[in-house]
Parts: structure tokens; sequence; C-alpha cells
């Protein structure tokens, strides 16, 4: 069930060369699920992938 997510007033991402921040305020249930991150440059790309669970 892929969604793209972007920022929102709930949702804000920081990237930099190092890593990839995604901060959800005020989550609920609705944000449960499987998040994946894909980086693409002229040498190649990468991805990965974390599941989040909200209670």
């Amino acid at each position: 069930d892929s969604k793209l997510v972007t920022s929102s007033k709930n949702i804000t991402m920081e990237f930099n060369l190092i890593e990839m921040k995604l901060t959800i305020t005020k989550s609920t249930e609705e944000f449960s699920g499987t998040y994946k991150v894909v980086v693409r440059n002229e040498a190649g790309s990468d991805e990965s992938s974390a599941t989040l669970t909200v209670k």
C-alpha cells in the first residue's frame, strides 16, 4: 500500500549528507506501517525501511 509521504503540519522531513529524519507529531494508529526512504544520485541509489507501530 505504497503512499508518498509529504511534509504537513504533523510531518516534517530533514535530510543531510548522512541521514534522513522523519518526524511525526500527534501520531495516531493511521500512521502505523512500514516507511521506506529511497535516495538516488549519479553514483547510484540506496534504500532503507523501518516499521512504525502506534497504539
